[in-house]
This record gives structure tokens, sequence and C-alpha cells, in this order.
């Protein structure tokens, strides 16, 4: 059986976050294989349609990296896609959105604190935001491959205890996150 609805993608990527944008492809080409309807967007996708395939999604993220240089239009652009939304899909509501984002940008107090920001927005329109949030360039990679490179399957890791070496951003997101009951994959 196919549930019927759409999955709903959103992408909080800068320039230098290819990892964000490659985890949040790697997932709707897994979506495509399960024959889901995929809607997504992003940052500086405002005046861009949404994307409705990997490719798609792909193309945006390309064509729109250069508009989000800035967190400044967070929520004008995650409003854009769920009017998008809206518009393709009368009478449909959207319950959940899934917010890829990079641990570089909640490493930023403004950056993060806008995030939250969304989160608080979504939960006043009745979306839950869901996070999947990638590793900072800072903490460095395992050179062995890894479940979460795949991304097929999310996993979400306890928050990191006192000798971890996450950065105290990511403590602070994850706290905010834990504190308002909000989903996040890591």
């Amino acid at each position: 059986m196919t549930p019927e609805g759409f999955v709903v993608i959103f992408v909080v990527a800068l320039g230098q976050d290819d990892d964000t944008c490659a985890r949040a492809l790697a997932y709707t080409e897994s979506l495509e294989k399960l024959n889901l309807q995929i809607i997504g967007g992003c940052l500086g996708g405002h005046d861009h349609p949404p994307a409705h395939t990997t490719n798609d999604l792909r193309e945006l993220l390309i064509d729109s990296v250069w508009e989000a240089s800035t967190s400044r239009t967070l929520q004008r652009d995650a409003a854009a896609l769920l009017d998008n939304c809206a518009q393709s899909n009368p009478g449909a509501a959207v319950s959940k959105l899934i917010i890829f984002v990079s641990g570089d940008f909640v490493a930023e107090d403004d950056q993060r604190k806008e995030l939250g920001s969304l989160a608080l927005w979504l939960e006043n329109q009745g979306i839950a935001p869901t996070f999947c949030l990638s590793p900072s360039r800072s903490i460095g990679h395992s050179k062995s491959p890894r479940l979460l490179d795949r991304i097929t399957t999310f996993v979400v890791e306890p928050l990191p205890t006192k000798s971890s070496t996450a950065p105290p951003a990511h403590t602070v997101f994850l706290t905010e996150c834990l504190r308002h009951n909000w989903e996040v994959h890591v």
C-alpha cells in the first residue's frame, strides 16, 4: 500500500554546505524509490518553483545557493514553500516539515536563533518541524563509511556529554529542540 500525501522538505544550506545538500538529495532519492511525492524548497529559493524530484531539488539548490547568503530570509523562504504546497494540493494540510540544516549553520548564534524562530512559527501554523542536522565541519569526518552517509535511515544520537568534541553551539541547539519536543536526526 502506498500512503497518500507528500513529503515536504526544506534545505537550509549556504554556499559551503555541500554535505547538507547531498544528504537532502540522498533522502529524496530514497523517497522517489518508494514512489512518494516530494515537494522541496530551500533557503534562497522563494522565487523558484518547488522541486518535485531529486533532479529538480539539485537544480534548485544550485540555482539558489548564492541567494542564500543570509539567514534573514529563512521564514520567508519556508513560507513560500508552504504556500506553494497549499496551492498545488488544495484541501491537503502540511503536518510536518523536514528541515535539513548543517551543524555549521546552528553554530552561529543569529542563525540558530532564526532557525528556532522558524520552528516556533511552524508550530503556530500547526506544522511540526523535524530537523536533520549534518555534522559541523569543525568536528571532522570519519574515513570509514557510516550509515549516516547513506541516510536511507535516520539515526538519533544522544546529546553530547561534557567529554564530547561537539561545539557548545550544537548543545545549545539540541537542548532547545529537546525543550520544545522538536524531532532531530543527526
